[in-house]
């Protein structure tokens, strides 16, 4: 009987040995708590991470020419870093004792409570029940370099230190740039310049086999990831994972494992993502959260030609007409573009933005919401003013009928791409023609309107593109109607 119990739980043992060798989901999930004190909850992203660690690390297993380097852009709290440096490595270990790994990141102490960890993993007594081919030496075991008696080595270093007489077979890199660095351009030059472009491509034991792979959150459009895709874009497998599908999900396939929009509702809840909106502000929020950086001062529109005015009392004068500007959606599902809504006027030939909103609006509600905007600062002289297209061409009939010839209510033909748009106005913004009336949408309006291209919504462009040709071109041309159909 006792052999037979025995018997038994040597093949559990020798399953799970398996299983934990073959699939590093496996692996992360039987060493999770010897980490971690909270309990363990799997998401999918978690398991595209392992999938796409294991395709780049079987291959150094087998001393095979890598396919390509990795790059997976993700979001903080998303446990990147106990998946693609810690469970990784210990899992590397396990398949190959002899493999030298490196795992770098921006400072000193990341790397040193990365490397602690691996530790824990490696001496624990679970890891060592598994894996009885791969033994710690302890000759040297040191908080920055662990080695095993088979001459496989764990290197921890920052990005910013040296790295000399070594050669590794894996070089991980788990966020190269200190997040409080996303405004430091020499930061981010030192990263790609020194560690990437001169230390890493030096440390490789086979350039032919040795992958690079690289885990962070976008902090700038010329951060290390833009840069080694430039540098190396056919040969980089590039993983991004925003935080909500509003933004770009590469490879599209994995659009589907977000569940009402997020890649993961319980560590990326709606509130969590929404105190990381107000505490980073839109721009910083749409590189670390969106994985999709505005560059330093804006795109096309920079953030220094857009000028806040107070809400003085000159806007009471009842000669002063304000007309509104339309991009509309009507639904409330946040996976579609909303309903964009600009209220503006002319005053000693600058544009004055007076108010603006974007939101998910069912027809019926929006139409609501359209009369409500009006009825703040609309007169029998105001027009409203909507993009010509399906949802426009619904709103203006229901407008029509509702209020009759109470409302002045025209269809807008765009001419021409959005970008090529806005750029033929680019003189205005830069001369200080445009104007913001005080109010707590500015934010959110020059953050879309200076991340345009690179935003997940784009209402305010057309709005504020039909406002400058009603206003700025068409009446300077004394042809205030000549785009209005």
């Amino acid at each position: 009987m006792e052999q037979a119990i025995q018997r038994k739980g040597e093949l559990e043992r020798k399953i799970k040995q398996r299983q934990c060798l073959i699939s590093l989901r496996r692996f992360s999930e039987h060493f999770w708590n010897i980490i971690i004190e909270n309990d363990l909850v799997w998401s999918e992203h978690m398991s595209i991470m392992c999938d796409e660690i294991e395709e780049v690390y079987k291959l150094v297993f087998q001393r095979k020419p890598k396919k390509h380097d990795l790059i997976i852009n993700i979001p903080p709290g998303t446990s990147k870093t106990t998946i693609c440096s810690i469970m990784a490595t210990c899992w590397a270990f396990a398949n190959m004792p002899e493999i030298r790994i490196l795992v770098a990141s921006y400072a000193d102490d990341a790397v040193i409570s990365i490397a602690d960890k691996i530790k824990l993993i490696l001496n624990s007594e679970r890891y060592k029940e598994l894996f009885t081919w791969v033994a710690i030496r302890h000759d040297v075991n040191n908080k920055h370099n662990i080695k095993t008696t088979k001459n496989g080595e764990l290197y921890a270093a920052s990005v910013k230190g040296t790295i000399t007489s070594k050669h590794f077979d894996i070089l991980t890199v788990d966020d190269p740039i200190n997040p409080k660095d996303v405004d430091s351009r020499s930061a981010i030059i030192a990263v790609n310049t020194k560690f990437y472009a001169r230390t890493l491509p030096t440390r490789k034991v086979d350039k032919e086999v040795t992958p690079t792979v690289t885990i962070m959150q976008r902090l700038g459009v010329n951060d290390p990831t833009a840069y080694l895709i430039e540098k190396n874009k056919e040969g980089t497998r590039h993983v991004v994972l925003p935080a909500t599908n509003e933004y770009a999900v590469k490879p599209e396939i994995y659009k589907d494992i977000y569940v009402n929009g997020l890649l993961d509702p319980i560590r990326l809840s709606q509130k969590i993502l929404s105190d990381a909106k107000r505490d980073l502000g839109l721009t910083e929020y749409a590189g670390q959260f969106g994985q999709s950086p505005v560059p330093f001062g804006g795109n096309i529109i920079k953030d220094g030609w857009i000028t806040i005015i107070e809400k003085t009392d000159y806007f009471l004068k009842k000669s002063l007409v304000f007309n509104y500007f339309l991009d509309t959606a009507y639904t409330k599902d946040t996976k579609n573009d909303p309903t964009g809504m600009l209220t503006a006027t002319i005053i000693d030939g600058d544009l004055i933005v007076y108010d603006y909103w974007a939101k998910h609006l069912e027809l019926f509600d929006c139409v609501n919401e359209i009369e409500n905007t009006y009825n703040e600062k609309g007169d029998i002289r105001s027009k409203v003013i909507i993009e010509n297209k399906a949802s426009g061409i619904s709103i203006n009939t229901e407008l029509k009928r509702k209020f009759k010839n109470k409302m002045n209510i025209f269809l807008y033909n765009v001419k021409g791409k959005k970008e090529d748009r806005l750029r033929s106005y680019e003189g205005y913004f830069q001369s200080g023609k445009v104007k913001l009336v005080k109010g707590d949408w500015n934010e959110a309006f020059i953050a879309e309107l200076t991340g345009y291209p690179d935003v997940p919504h784009d209402e305010s462009i057309d709005c504020i593109t039909m406002a400058l040709n009603y206003y700025l071109v068409n009446a300077s041309r004394g042809q205030r109607k000549m785009e209005i159909y």
